[in-house]
């Protein structure tokens, strides 16, 4: 059986959406990451193995081949840690394709299972959007970066087993992932992106002497904010 989960790698100031396939075959235990994967993403072997097990899932008794396609892109960051192991808890968790096929991830894994914000959220959200994934699926903590783009769902979740239980019960109650969420979420974590436009909209104006080399979605987002500060 084969399971595909969604991710991206950062070109620059753009990301790159990736397609993330696993396999489980026979033989001894052994996971192999392919797909021109970086240290840090060869290294996810042990974060996730460690995370799975810390949440309660089984891992593979043979062989697991974990793809990152396209395979002749090179794959950095720890952020491939959370749709990795997704992909491999889908095998016996019997995720549905179509869930997963609407959805992006991204998100690094501690070995308790707890995630970790990654960089590069902001641009990962706008690929995940243009890829017409309906949400992307990123480490709470991190949450509020990846709200400043519009037209997606960005669900924050705070470890792997709360990543698991949304799919899962989207599944069981036909109820939409993100209201899952909602109602799994801390009522004291609040999303006021605000604060997350401000941060940005400081690297935005670092670049604004190169304003017609930006993308078009990183304008959409920014020149709003300009707009309302310079008052016109």
């Amino acid at each position: 059986m084969v399971a595909r989960t969604y991710s991206a790698t950062l070109l620059g100031v753009n990301a790159v959406e990736i397609e993330i396939e696993s396999h489980d075959g026979g033989g001894n235990p052994k996971m192999m990451i392919v797909g021109l994967p970086d240290a840090s993403v060869k290294e996810s072997r042990e974060r996730v193995s460690a995370a799975i097990q810390s949440s309660g899932f089984a891992m593979n008794d043979g062989v697991t081949t974990v793809n990152l396609a396209p395979a002749d892109l090179k794959k950095e960051g720890p952020g491939f840690d959370l749709p990795i192991a997704i992909s491999l808890i889908a095998h016996r968790s019997r995720i549905p394709i179509s869930v997963l096929s609407e959805t992006a991830m991204m998100g690094e894994l501690a070995l308790n299972g707890e995630l970790r914000p990654v960089r590069g959220l902001l641009a990962v959200a706008l690929e995940a959007r243009a890829k017409g994934r309906k949400r992307l699926l990123v480490p709470q903590k991190a949450a509020v970066e990846a709200s400043v783009v519009s037209g997606i769902e960005i669900i924050g979740v705070a470890n792997l087993r709360e990543a698991v239980e949304i799919f899962l019960k989207a599944t069981n109650s036909n109820q939409d992932p993100a209201e899952l969420a909602q109602n799994l979420r801390d009522p004291n974590v609040t999303f006021d992106t605000t604060p997350a436009r401000s941060m940005f909209f400081a690297e935005f104006m670092a670049r604004v002497g190169q304003l017609k080399a930006m993308p078009a979605d990183w304008k959409e987002v920014w020149m709003p904010e300009l707009h309302d500060r310079r008052g016109s």
